[in-house]
């Protein structure tokens, strides 16, 4: 078989793999802004007082969950 000679400029990989493992970890990341958190058993016991059936959850909640 005969051999053929490679066309173009041959490749040299000039990344920062530890630069480039680092922006992946941060590109998964997310804020999370836990002051709901605060006003959570306030809220939820003002909604519940005085409730017989199930408990509502809080508003913060279901904003925060979409």
């Amino acid at each position: 078989m005969k051999e053929h000679k490679r066309w173009g400029k041959k490749f040299v990989d000039n990344r920062d793999w530890i630069e480039y493992n680092k922006r992946l970890v941060t590109r998964g990341e997310f804020l999370l802004d836990c002051e709901w958190v605060e006003s959570w058993n306030s809220e939820l016991k003002a909604m519940n007082e005085g409730k017989v059936a199930r408990n509502i959850y809080s508003e913060v909640l279901g904003r925060w969950i979409v």
